[in-house]
């Protein structure tokens, strides 16, 4: 067999080496590609987390506020109630200076009864949105945990192809070394 018919058969075979380790190349760039939209999507993700724990935080301090300001309407409630009693043992001898306080307290009473029962819808609607939120971030938690997941696999995958390059350029040495060795 002479060198050129040797080398007419192995240059078919070093083509089809260079067509596949092309096709691997490009396959590599649409992975790489992949991994970049996933840690786009990653980095978004983290953005809408870290704005629902803002979120939570805001929701989680008005809350506070708000039971400080029941704690105080309370106070104010008691205090209110003990001024009331003191007026009432002093103004006994004056029943009709009495039923015009009593009326008064009354009014005071009815007034912050509202006010609580409005504070209490505020404080089950806050509940309601911190148990929201806290659903948005456990669905946001389980979004990322798939991504790592995806990242993690396209990960194997790379280094599958890596792998698969690796041996053909390994093989196209071979395969030009003994080209070189029957031809020079």
């Amino acid at each position: 067999m002479t060198p050129e018919r040797r080398l007419n058969q192995l240059e078919p075979i070093v083509a089809d080496i260079a067509q596949k380790q092309d096709r691997m190349i490009g396959q590599m760039g649409a992975i790489a590609n992949e991994i970049a939209i996933i840690k786009t999507d990653i980095a978004e993700v983290k953005i809408d987390v870290l704005r629902i724990e803002r979120k939570t935080d805001k929701t989680a301090s008005a809350l506070a506020n708000l039971t400080v300001e029941v704690r105080k309407g309370f106070e104010q409630v008691n205090s209110r109630l003990t001024s009331t009693e003191g007026d009432i043992s002093v103004l006994k001898s004056d029943v009709s200076a009495l039923k015009s306080d009593v009326s008064i307290l009354k009014s005071d009473v009815s007034a912050l009864k509202n006010d609580v029962s409005i504070l209490k819808s505020d404080v089950l609607t806050l509940k309601s949105d911190v148990s929201i939120l806290k659903s948005d971030v456990s669905i946001l938690k389980s979004d990322v945990s798939t991504l790592k997941v995806d990242v993690s696999v396209l990960k194997s995958d790379v280094s599958a192809l890596k792998s698969d390059v690796s041996e053909i350029k390994l093989t196209q040495h071979v395969i030009l070394k003994l080209l070189q060795e029957r031809l020079g």
